[in-house]
């Protein structure tokens, strides 16, 4: 049945938690941000998205934490979307910076080591790259409104080098790898509005049987395949080194209690496909179904790669 209650355009607010502490892992960081956002909705699958939040309190700078200010995020990039009648389900990736306004950018002087270092610093705004992948939950509870819930993972990259003048010489000051990257969770929440043409879209019909039953011989197969790449993933993960350098920030606490949490952040991780694979299912969505355990497999089988190479 037609429906037209998508329209080209979105626009809303929304809160997010998330904890950038790029630059200085120890300093303290308000995780309350708030935000707003816009979309143009490309059909009734792929929209491409900004959305921008910032802390609405400052971080003072002090003599033990230098870094403060405001803090920032700007992401921009895709949004795929299934959607049913008032649930719909969605992935996302984007990619941007994030900023703190209030950082170190010059070390004006600095005395030579010793017992008692006295330092001189320049603070300014400071942005680092940020990619962010991710995916959630939506709801519509009238038309041309939209809840969304989504669970990110926030890649920044993390610049600890400074600019240092001392005894009239200028170089650039890292006490350890000037660079890296850094996962940081996010958790976002926020309501939007459809503005603008409408877009036909035909939902799919509730009533209608689907197309084939869901523990059929190939969604069997898929979830195997996928199992496999999970499997891989967590055995070379325990056998590098315990899951203590775990990258994924929402598995990290399971992880690196060794066997019994990659147990367990196993049992969540398939009992979560299983969900998604069959809410698609019940929306007629049988393609989309289909790709959730294909992609659960390469990601899985890339990480097993890659920890393997790093053994």
């Amino acid at each position: 049945m037609p429906d037209t209650s998508l329209r080209r355009f979105e626009v809303g607010g929304q809160v997010a938690d998330l904890n950038s502490n790029v630059g200085c892992p120890l300093c303290p960081r308000p995780e309350f941000n708030l935000g707003f956002s816009a979309a143009f909705n490309v059909n009734q699958y792929l929209a491409i998205e900004s959305r921008f939040n910032i802390t609405p309190r400052s971080v003072p700078s002090t003599e033990s934490a230098l870094w403060g200010g405001h803090g920032s995020e700007f992401l921009t990039g895709a949004r795929g979307s299934a959607r049913g009648r008032k649930w719909g389900l969605f992935a996302e990736a984007e990619t941007g910076f994030v900023s703190w306004s209030s950082v170190p950018t010059w070390i004006l002087f600095s005395s030579p080591p010793g017992p008692v270092t006295v330092s001189v610093y320049q603070s300014g705004r400071r942005s680092f790259p940020a990619t962010e992948l991710g995916g959630g939950v939506e709801y519509s509870p009238a038309s041309r409104v939209l809840v969304r819930f989504d669970l990110g993972d926030v890649l920044a990259r993390d610049d600890i080098s400074q600019i240092v003048t001392w005894n009239g010489m200028t170089y650039q000051d890292c006490p350890g790898p000037c660079q890296s990257w850094r996962n940081q969770p996010q958790a976002t929440l926020g309501a939007y509005w459809d503005l603008g043409k409408p877009i036909v879209r035909t939902l799919p019909d509730i009533h209608q049987a689907p197309s084939h039953r869901f523990f059929d011989r190939f969604n069997i197969a898929l979830i195997t395949v996928s199992l496999l790449g999970q499997a891989s993933d967590a055995i070379t993960t325990q056998r590098v080194d315990h899951g203590q350098n775990e990258a994924n920030p929402w598995s990290k606490p399971f992880v690196e209690q060794g066997w019994p949490g990659q147990i367990g952040i196993g049992v969540l991780d398939n009992a979560a496909e299983l969900s998604v694979m069959y809410a698609l299912h019940r929306m007629n969505h049988h393609r989309i179904e289909r790709l959730v355990p294909i992609g659960r497999a390469a990601i899985g089988g890339m990480q097993g790669y890659r920890n393997d190479r790093n053994e």
